[in-house]
This record gives structure tokens, C-alpha cells and sequence, in this order.
């Protein structure tokens, strides 16, 4: 699933709840509705289609949000790179 930002372009994407970059980085894992980093930070929730920060700002979106602010028309989709191995907290959940 992919992540849009404020622009309509693609962040990011979510497979088998980790957040990754499109050149194969893992940024962040979701346990349930929430988003944390590899250090178990917490970064925000996902809700509706909608990432949304600790401020409860709305931050990248899927093409799917819905009851959030208005979404801008979203960018082609970039090429995913192999990814690279998870860091060890990412791995343990």
C-alpha cells in the first residue's frame, strides 16, 4: 500500500506492516493502529487510510483515506528497490 505526502508524491509503502522507502529502507513498523520507529519510539497512528503524527497532523495518506483533509492528485508510483534487512526491533514484532 502505498504512502502519498501533502504533494501527491509517493513516500513510501506499507508491506507486512513496515513502513518502507521506495530504495528498500525500513523507516517504521505499525502494531496495530500505531506507527513506531526501529527504537520503539512512538511516531504517530494510522488510521483511515491516513498516517498521522503525534500532533495528530495528517502526514502521508494511501489512496484509500478517507475522513481527513483534502487530498492532492497523487503522483505515478515509483519502482521499489530490494530491500535491505530490518533492524533488530523491527524484526522482533
Amino acid at each position: 500500500m502505498t504512502l502519498y505526502n501533502k504533494k501527491g508524491k509517493a513516500a513510501a509503502y506499507i508491506e507486512n506492516d513496515v513502513i518502507w522507502t521506495f530504495d528498500g529502507r525500513a523507516i517504521a513498523y505499525l502494531f496495530q493502529d500505531a506507527v513506531y520507529n526501529s527504537r520503539e519510539s512512538s511516531l504517530g497512528w494510522f488510521e483511515k487510510g491516513w498516517l498521522r503524527d503525534m500532533g495528530g497532523y495528517c502526514v502521508l495518506f494511501t489512496p484509500q483515506a478517507f475522513a481527513g483533509p483534502a487530498r492532492p492528485s497523487m503522483e505515478t508510483t515509483p519502482a521499489k528497490y530490494a530491500k535491505k534487512a530490518l533492524p533488530s526491533k523491527v524484526q522482533g514484532k
